[in-house]
């Protein structure tokens, strides 16, 4: 599949967390939905931040559908930017600490763009989008992974999956437009790609013991052992990502080569979109940083 012609829709959804049970709506445990709700924490600043690396380069891309891709990738990003803040909210009033752990990264974010700059930032953001594209191709893939959750949260982490796998291959075009495909955009892609697997393993694991420490679940080892089935043994969702993994390594690698579009075509009716709004007429979470990003 062309990448360039792969529809990016904006669907406004939203996801109501008030009836949500948010330490145990994973029928695994407190554990499988911890590790969940902590890749929710890194959501907000790092959509804020893939947006603002896309964009600084939107006025450098002369390819027309390139560009409509582009405003779709934004588009997409800002709402889950929007819901995950949402999402963050209920976590806070659980006690995850929430707007904290946004604090922090936002902090170090800000170093990050300083340091790499925007070519640098580029490609951190090609990266990224790599590790969650390949995640949530399996979580379209593997039906067990959220069997039996509650159906709000199964909703939420699919519509994000669908539209991951929808636009995974905006950012690294626009990277081998600005940047282009030779040695050097190639080793910085690279390099940066195994900086952040580290750094972002790294940061979701301290999470997720912080908060099965403060929840009272960090010693419920029939949890962890749970877990570790998840993702290494059975389904072993994280495990299945290895080879995905890897392949970014490649210098003729391209998102697309794993064309996984009929998973979303699979699921998409599955999601109940609320009405768009109309033009001008704020949202019902009007308001945020989201609404205003594209």
């Amino acid at each position: 599949m062309n990448a360039r012609s792969t529809p990016i829709p904006k669907r406004d959804l939203h996801f109501d967390f008030s009836r949500v049970d948010l330490d145990r709506w994973h029928p695994a445990g407190s554990q499988t939905s911890h590790y969940f709700n902590v890749q929710s924490l890194l959501f907000p600043q790092g959509e804020r931040f893939f947006i603002r690396s896309v964009r600084h380069f939107r006025d450098r891309i002369g390819n027309r559908e390139l560009q409509e891709q582009v405003a779709g990738f934004i588009s997409q990003e800002a709402m889950h930017g929007r819901e995950h803040e949402a999402y963050n909210a209920a976590l806070e009033k659980a006690g995850y600490r929430a707007e904290q752990a946004d604090a922090r990264l936002g902090r170090v974010l800000g170093f990050t763009e300083r340091a790499l700059g925007p070519k640098g930032c580029l490609a951190m953001t090609v990266a990224l989008e790599h590790v969650t594209a390949i995640a949530a191709e399996e979580l379209l893939e593997d039906d067990r992974l959220l069997a039996g959750a509650d159906p709000e949260m199964a909703r939420l982490w699919r519509w994000h999956a669908i539209e991951e796998t929808e636009h995974k291959a905006v950012a690294f075009d626009v990277y081998r437009e600005v940047a282009g495909s030779g040695p050097v955009a190639w080793l910085r892609r690279c390099a940066i790609m195994l900086f952040v697997s580290v750094a972002m393993q790294a940061m979701r694991w301290i999470a997720l013991f912080r908060v099965t420490a403060r929840t009272g679940s960090l010693f419920d080892f029939g949890g962890w052992a749970r877990l570790l089935r998840i993702l290494w043994i059975s389904p072993g969702s994280f495990r299945r990502q290895i080879p995905r993994y890897w392949q970014f390594f490649k210098p003729g690698f391209h998102p697309w080569q794993s064309d996984n579009y009929h998973q979303v075509q699979r699921w998409e009716a599955h999601l109940v979109a609320t009405p768009a709004p109309i033009p001008g007429e704020p949202s019902s979470r009007a308001g945020t940083q989201y609404d205003r990003a594209s």
